[in-house]
């Protein structure tokens, strides 16, 4: 057997004899750290500090395990307050729109009431606060804002009579108030 081996290495190339010793190299080497792995694992030392390290590997897994579900958890926890305050935020919206709706129908009624016409004339009209002036040209116009109330209710407020004074500017006359005869005066002395 060893002299077929010698003969086919005469008949090979040198370059063919290289390949074939560097994968004799090779394969010894294999041979020589499978038999040390086999060494290592047979080795009760060596055997104790795998088993360590695979026990904390194992600890290290159920930490991460522990730590992502307790993360998940006060994740899902936020998550449901959150969507619990929007919720309320929703009813409480929904509230004072039905709240808004609520005064806007009850505005709506009083303004019916106050518009529609009894024939039996319940209203009175009584001039309330101070009155406009209003020059135009040579002319003064006084308004005064009147205010439609219930004739029950108009007994009951006390009306402050303000004496009038006639100012006559041009061909109109006008009732004017004392104050506002004080400001035609000045205006007919800027005229």
């Amino acid at each position: 057997m060893a002299d077929e081996e010698e003969n086919e290495t005469i008949r090979l190339s040198r370059t063919e004899k290289k390949k074939l010793a560097k994968k004799k190299k090779r394969k010894e080497k294999r041979k020589e750290t499978a038999e040390k792995e086999r060494e290592k694992a047979e080795d009760p030392e060596e055997r104790r500090k795998l088993e360590a390290i695979l026990r904390e590997a194992e600890e290290e897994r159920k930490r991460a395990l522990k730590e992502f579900e307790d993360r998940e958890r006060l994740w899902i926890q936020a998550m449901e307050l959150k969507k619990e305050e929007e919720e309320e935020e929703e009813e409480d919206k929904e509230r004072w729109k039905a709240i808004k709706e609520e005064e806007e129908a009850k505005r709506q009624l009083q303004v019916e009431k106050e518009t529609e016409c009894d024939e039996d004339d319940d209203w009175e009209y009584v001039e309330e606060g101070p009155a406009d002036i209003i020059w135009q040209g040579n002319e003064i116009i006084i308004k005064k804002k009147k205010v439609r109330v219930p004739k029950k209710d108009a007994s009951q407020l006390i009306v402050k009579e303000v004496p009038y004074i006639y100012h006559q500017l041009g061909s109109d006359v006008f009732p004017i108030t004392l104050w506002s005869a004080f400001f035609s005066v000045v205006a007919k002395v800027e005229l």
